[in-house]
């Protein structure tokens, strides 16, 4: 199709046969989700104290309460966190910015890992931190 409209344009052909050909359409297809036990228990799965934890339930109940795209979580500074407001700034595609609250738990969560992050000496730069970087 593309090939043919290329000498088309070209000149080669004197008309394009292609466009007599009409586009197949696929159904679109709706994407998987879990079922809501399966997010309960998905949420409830990190268990412990300490930072690994407290980072995973962080970025389990934030990802459910606001609807977050991983890589706008992955991308998450730590001056984009308000908690006393409820509300996260989040830089989505195309770098447009904007604000999203997150729930109570998630909130609560994002307290006790800030509080785990803090004793790491880590107050700024990326608010979810790795493995690599707790340990360091």
């Amino acid at each position: 199709r593309s090939f043919l409209k290329f000498l088309y344009r070209e000149g080669s052909i004197k008309s394009n046969p292609a466009k007599l050909v009409p586009t197949p359409k696929l159904p679109k297809m709706l994407p998987k989700f879990l079922s809501v036990d399966d997010v309960f228990s998905l949420v409830e799965k990190p268990e412990g104290i300490g930072f690994l934890p407290a980072r995973d339930r962080a970025i389990l109940e934030l990802l459910y309460s606001s609807g977050l795209r991983v890589s706008e979580l992955s991308g998450l500074n730590a001056d984009d966190i308000n908690t006393r407001e409820g509300l996260v700034r989040v830089k989505g595609k195309g770098k447009k910015e904007r604000i999203v609250p997150a729930g109570r738990k998630a909130l609560e969560a994002m307290k006790t890992y800030f509080i785990e992050r803090v004793l790491l000496k880590k107050k700024d730069g990326a608010f979810f931190l790795n493995r690599n970087i707790a340990s360091a």
